[in-house]
């Protein structure tokens, strides 16, 4: 007897498909990385190189140009001088973290006053200090234009290197000067230049940027300069540059980087 079977009439078609995957949840976008911009890159990131060339006198500091995020608005920059040369003999280590930081501070509404932070650690993040976002090197100075005029630092503000001193727990004590009075040669050439007064004014109640202010004659605006504490280094190196300290590389380089 013939075995006749039937077959199924879902034998023949083919497995479900698998179970769709749930739904991927999109993750926020990242935020956007603190970045130099190009033209800053370019001109200053290269300018010197942390080890002294060729010839260089063996008490030469290395002039430095702090710079911080000023975003959305220009970026802050301010001078560096290390306190110690790149062949100190002084007896312990030699951290280039301590120095002094010169400044135009202030903005560009109400102006601008200079300051001096003698004996400053970079490195150390007490009473608000906010690590700089770019540290370039911009001239290798000799070291006579930081030695201390007759009569300066004795007075427990640090000496006229920028060197502080240590409280009861050893931990370094920066002294700051508001329109200060030079100590040395470095800082009497840069503070020879004053600081700058408002450049941003309000008509009717509005305050102009960019550049611009308005006429009160005409109602036009006109382009003004905007003096901030980028030009303050600017024309404090030119300074320099005509005392011989700085070649020409140095300011040419911070205006092709100054923000406008």
């Amino acid at each position: 007897m013939t075995d006749q079977r039937t077959s199924s009439p879902t034998s023949s078609l083919p497995p479900p498909p698998p179970p769709s995957p749930p739904p991927r949840r999109l993750a926020p976008a990242p935020a956007p990385a603190v970045t130099q911009s190009p033209t800053l890159s370019l001109t200053l990131n290269s300018l010197t190189p942390s080890t002294p060339p060729p010839n260089t006198p063996a008490n030469a500091r290395l002039v430095q140009l702090l710079i911080y995020n000023g975003w959305p608005f220009a970026d802050h920059w301010e001078y560096f001088i290390p306190d110690h040369s790149y062949t100190s003999s002084d007896a312990g280590p030699v951290n280039p973290d301590f120095g002094t930081r010169i400044q135009a501070a202030g903005n560009v509404r109400d102006g601008f006053w200079l300051e001096v932070h003698r004996g400053w650690d970079l490195g150390c993040a007490r009473d608000g200090n906010r690590p700089p976002d770019g540290r370039v090197g911009l001239a290798w100075v000799k070291g006579e234009l930081f030695e201390s005029f007759e009569g300066e630092g004795a007075d427990g503000e640090g000496d006229g290197h920028g060197n502080g001193h240590g409280d009861e727990r050893g931990e370094r004590r920066a002294a700051s000067e508001r329109e200060p009075r030079a100590r040395c040669r470095f800082e009497q050439i840069v503070l020879s230049v004053p600081a700058p007064e408002r450049s941003l004014r309000a008509v009717h109640g509005h305050g102009h940027h960019d550049g611009e202010e308005a006429d009160a004659g005409n109602g036009r605006r006109k382009k003004i300069t905007q003096r901030n504490c980028q030009w303050w280094i600017i024309e404090s190196a030119e300074r320099l540059l005509k005392e011989g300290i700085f070649d020409q590389r140095v300011p040419e380089a911070l205006r092709a980087a100054k923000q406008y």
